[in-house]
């Protein structure tokens, strides 16, 4: 990520999550979901983080434990996240040779500290949809396909 978008990225960031604040904020879902960002991770070189490979789910348990040092227990700190999400632009896989995976969570984990997570593919500014999609998964929500 950062040496896809280096200067970039923080902005481009935000505006992934401005999207799925939006999406979120949509009249059609009659709930009232806030989704801000509290704190970004820019990690510049690949052992400075969680270990991210091509699998999926491991990628994602890593990271879930990974995250939970950068996340403070108590709901009222500012160091505090309900959600953290690891955006790469590496592939990921849900099998080898199946890469067609644009994100993984867990479903209805939102309020669990240690498995409120996800990982996302950074594919363009297509990605906010995905990470709203993860989100909603946390959420429990079921999907429902809409026909006219």
């Amino acid at each position: 990520m950062h040496e896809y978008h280096e200067l970039n990225l923080e902005a481009y960031i935000l505006t992934l999550f401005s999207t799925v604040a939006s999406i979120y904020r949509h009249q059609s879902l009659r709930a009232s979901i806030n989704v801000v960002v509290v704190k970004i991770i820019i990690l510049k070189h690949e052992n400075a983080g969680p270990h991210v490979t091509s699998n999926a789910q491991d990628t994602l348990q890593q990271f879930c434990r990974w995250q939970q040092l950068y996340n403070d227990g108590d709901d009222e700190s500012p160091n505090h996240h309900d959600v953290a999400i690891l955006l790469t632009r590496g592939d990921i896989c849900r099998a080898p040779g199946k890469c067609d995976t644009l994100g993984l969570a867990e479903l209805g984990t939102m309020c669990d500290a240690g498995k409120s997570c996800a990982i996302i593919e950074d594919n363009g500014l297509s990605a906010a949809f995905t990470i709203a999609h993860e989100l909603g998964h946390m959420y429990r929500c079921s999907i429902n396909l809409w026909k006219p």
